[in-house]
């Protein structure tokens, strides 16, 4: 499934948690999964299409504490969240993610400046962040610096 199918079919589907196959099997490329939490509709389908692009199997979830249950229930390898988000921001989630499983990459997107967040990535809770907006080379690259494999890139 390409980027433009995968937008067509997250639209179709309906609020909470959205799953995205990568490729047109329904198998993931390197068997990685992915939560993406947002709570703006668009940035959220379109967020979860680049990474099934990109050979993850993604889980959707539309705000903080919807994406805290589900990543309770079945961890996943990368977490991407936004940062202002209603009852649990992107840093509260990424902190208690990586408390119970350091393993997880977090990666925080956020339309705020790099003054605002620098302060954030001090203590190890986040990975790194994605400025809003982003295409899917800026994601690629952020997954490739977090030692992720992306589909079509040397492993």
């Amino acid at each position: 499934m390409n980027y433009a199918q995968n937008v067509r079919h997250a639209t179709a589907l309906g609020n909470h948690r959205r799953i995205y196959g990568a490729g047109c099997d329904n198998t993931t490329a390197h068997g990685l999964t992915a939560l993406v939490v947002d709570d703006d509709p668009i940035t959220l389908k379109l967020a979860g299409a680049m990474l099934a692009d990109m050979g993850y199997m993604v889980r959707t979830a539309d705000e903080g504490t919807q994406g805290m249950i589900d990543f309770s229930r079945t961890p996943c390898d990368f977490v991407l969240t936004d940062y202002v988000m209603p009852a649990i921001n992107g840093y509260q989630l990424g902190r208690r993610i990586k408390s119970r499983h350091p393993e997880t990459r977090v990666v925080i997107m956020t339309g705020l400046s790099r003054i605002e967040v620098a302060g954030m990535m001090s203590d190890g809770s986040i990975d790194g962040w994605l400025f809003k907006p982003f295409d899917p080379a800026d994601l690629k690259s952020l997954l490739e610096q977090l030692g992720l494999p992306v589909k079509g890139s040397a492993e």
